[in-house]
This record gives structure tokens, sequence and C-alpha cells, in this order.
């Protein structure tokens, strides 16, 4: 059914498909008028009252709707290629599926438009109006959306909502994703420049290959090695080797991996150690005795979580160390160098830091029973 009045002089027939091309519709009030499928090319709509009516599936290639009042109308499927929608009223329209490449939609008030599937490549929307705007699986390349106050991203959602949370809490549950969903969150954080988050996703992955490196000697080897004048184990990979208890002291642990080592109880009097820039993440010093042992030169040693309870680390080196959340209860740190070190979160219960130097180092959320 057609009920409208429409300015021009046109000829209504019964073939719609040829009859309605070109017809000026303008100003025309035209609420709840049926146009599905009807060819509509580059009909003129310009300030028309089209609130609620059926264009769904309808040709409207190059039409004008400028001003146009289109609230609730429905156009799922139709072909809008090239049309003029400049400040014409869309609220709530059904545009599903429909053909927008290069439409003006400048101005236009699109608030709670459902445009799931829609094409608007190349669709100019300066200053449009989008406000809870339905844009699933829509096309946006070459999309202006100048002055919007919106940036559209065509990413996969499946891990955006830890992308949400991480911007909202700081908290993504990293550790617990597995090593596909942590690299496809990686790649995510990296799009997104989430610089914050990409260096956490590396720290867990990094922290995993650590875990796997296998140590090159066993606890009897270096039982064997020790019974020995002078012990060098210089560069040698003992990543969670248990040395507790044994009689160390002398020995070149120089540039050798000593991750998840556990030291505890062990005798370290006058070994030797180059940790700069060496990890010990994990590694277990507790009641070790350090005294007399060499670490100079302990540049940026990562002893994240580093237990080091009751050590003795008098004098030792450690500027700019990580001593983030290690666990120091008891240790001896007097005349200690501790420069520029991290000891955020650190256990420094019962800690004596009888005339250690500790300028410019990061204390912040440290225990300790003493004042520093």
């Amino acid at each position: 059914m057609l009920a409208a009045m429409f300015s021009g002089r046109h000829t209504l027939c019964k073939d719609s498909e040829k009859c309605l091309k070109g017809v000026d519709f303008s100003f025309a009030s035209l609420r709840k008028v049926i146009f599905s499928g009807a060819n509509l090319h580059h009909a003129q709509f310009q300030g028309a009252d089209a609130e609620n009516t059926n264009f769904q599936n309808a040709t409207l290639t190059g039409c004008e709707f400028t001003k146009a009042n289109l609230r609730g109308a429905l156009l799922a499927g139709a072909n809008l290629r090239n049309a003029n929608l400049h400040c014409s009223q869309l609220c709530n329209v059904d545009l599903r599926s429909a053909r927008l490449e290069n439409a003006r939609f400048t101005y236009a008030n699109l608030e709670g438009a459902n445009l799931e599937g829609a094409n608007l490549t190349g669709a100019k929307m300066r200053k449009a109006n989008l406000k809870g705007a339905n844009l699933q699986r829509a096309c946006l390349v070459g999309v202006d959306l100048t002055d919007t106050g919106y940036v559209f991203i065509d990413r996969d959602g499946k891990h955006f909502r830890h992308i949400l949370n991480w911007l909202r809490d700081g908290v993504a549950p990293i550790p617990k994703l597995s090593d596909l969903e942590r690299s496809e969150l990686l790649q995510e954080a990296e799009y997104y420049r989430l610089l914050g988050l990409v260096d956490e996703i590396n720290e867990v992955l990094n922290r995993k290959k650590d875990e796997e490196v296998e140590s090159e000697l066993t606890r009897t080897d270096i039982i064997k090695c020790i019974q020995s004048e002078k012990v060098r184990l210089r560069g040698v990979n003992l990543s969670g080797l248990d040395l507790s208890k044994l009689d160390l002291s002398g020995v070149d642990f120089s540039f050798a991996c000593l991750k998840n080592v556990n030291f505890s109880c062990a005798n370290l009097y006058r070994a030797k150690f180059q940790f700069t820039r060496a990890k010990l993440r994990g590694a277990s010093l507790e009641a070790a005795n350090l005294s007399c042992a060499n670490l100079q030169g302990q540049l940026n040693a990562c002893l994240i979580e580093c237990s080091l309870c009751g050590a003795d680390l008098r004098s030792v080196h450690l500027e700019t160390a990580d001593l983030t959340y290690a666990d120091l209860m008891g240790a001896n740190l007097e005349k200690a160098f501790l420069q520029s070190a991290k000891l955020n979160n650190a256990n420094l219960m019962d800690a004596n830091l009888q005339r250690a130097y500790l300028c410019s180092a990061d204390l912040q959320d440290a225990v300790s029973t003493v004042d520093i």
C-alpha cells in the first residue's frame, strides 16, 4: 500500500520496480508506508516524515534523506549506497545487513540503531550520534568517524573481557590461561598498546620457560665436585637443584644459572658470585652463610621472591638489585650496600640493617621491625 502525499507530478502504477525511481517525496508524510522491495533509486525524501516506515530490501541507492525522520524505520537488507542521510533522525532504525557503502550520515542521529552486519565501507559519519548503536559484524573499512567520540576496532572479542578487567582493575588471570590463550592475549595487548599488560604476560611466559630448563648437573655431581680444593662452576646451569646444607665455601658460581636453587643452610663462606644481571628468582638461601662471599658487581641482580631468612649478608654489594617480595627475615645485612635496590614488599622482620647503605632504595610496603 502506498499512502503518501508527495510533491511533483508522478504517475503511480502497479509495477513499482519501474515507477518509483526518482520520485520526489520531499517533506511528505510517509508514516508506516510499506516500500518493501521497491526500487526507489534516486528518490527524494528530504525532510520527509517516514517514521516506522517499511523499506525492507528496498533499493534506495543515491536517495536524498537530508533531515528526514526515519525513527524506527525498517531498512533491513536495503541498498542505500551513496545515499545522503545528513542530519536525518535514525533513532532505533533497523539497518541489519543493509548496504551503506559511501553513504553520508554526517550529523545524523543513529542512537540505538541496529547496524548488525551492515556494510559501511567508506561511509561518512562525521559528528554522527552512535550512542547505543549495534555494530556487530558490521564492515567499517574506511569509515570516517571524526568527532563521533567513538573508535571501532575490528578484533576477535574472545579475550576482550581480560583487556577490560585489566584496564579497570589492573588484574588479568594470566597464570591460569593456557599457553595458546596467553599468546592470543599477548597479541591483543600489543594491538591495543597496553605495555603494562604486555610486560605481565611476557613475565609469565619467561617464568614458565625458566621452570622448564633442566640443570646440567645433579646434587651428587656437585658433592663430588666440592671434594676438590678449588671448585669452579662458572656459567653452569644449576636451575632447581637442592644444594641445601652443603659446604660450598669458596666455590666460584660466577655467571651460573641459579634459578630456584635451594641453598638453605649451605656454607657459602668466601663463595664467588658474579650476579650482574643474573637471575635467582625463587632461589632459597635460608640461613646460608654468605659472609665474606664475593658479591661485588651485583648490578641489576634478580632476587625476586628469594628466601634469605637468617642469611649472613654482611657487607654484601647488591646495588640496584631487585629484591621484590624477598624474604630477609633475620638476615644480617650489616654494612650491606643496597643503593637503589628494589625492596618492595620485602620481609625485613628482625633483619640487621646497621650501617647499611640504602640511598635511593625502594622500600615501599616492606615489612620491618626497625626504623630504616
